[in-house]
């Protein structure tokens, strides 16, 4: 994967997601912008320096969408990455969670 990236660029860590997950989270963008959203990326290690993100949990159907803030179903997603983790034996790690206030800056 580091081979794709320019000669200049010396990541410390390279993020990847399959094009369906990226898919999913432009949805979530559309379905709530202009007010704001977020999910948790849930994933594997495969190398040094390397997570594949294989599941995304979404903010939930209680979720507060605002403005200029985000409040996500907390209960909803517990559930969901409980059974995740559980699915995987324990080999899915949460790698972050984020907000999707993307859409105006990258002009996605």
């Amino acid at each position: 994967m580091r081979e794709l990236l320019p000669d200049d660029i010396k990541p410390t860590m390279v993020v990847m997601l399959h094009w369906r997950l990226v898919e999913r989270c432009l949805r979530e963008i559309d379905a709530t912008f202009p007010r704001e959203s977020g999910g948790v990326l849930m994933g594997r290690q495969r190398g040094q320096g390397e997570i594949c993100i294989d599941e995304i949990v979404g903010p939930g159907p209680n979720a507060r969408h605002q403005r200029y803030s985000f409040e996500p179903d907390f209960e909803w997603q517990r559930a969901r990455i409980a059974e995740r983790y559980a699915r995987t034996g324990g080999s899915l790690l949460i790698w972050g969670t984020g907000t999707a206030i993307l859409r105006p800056v990258m002009g996605v």
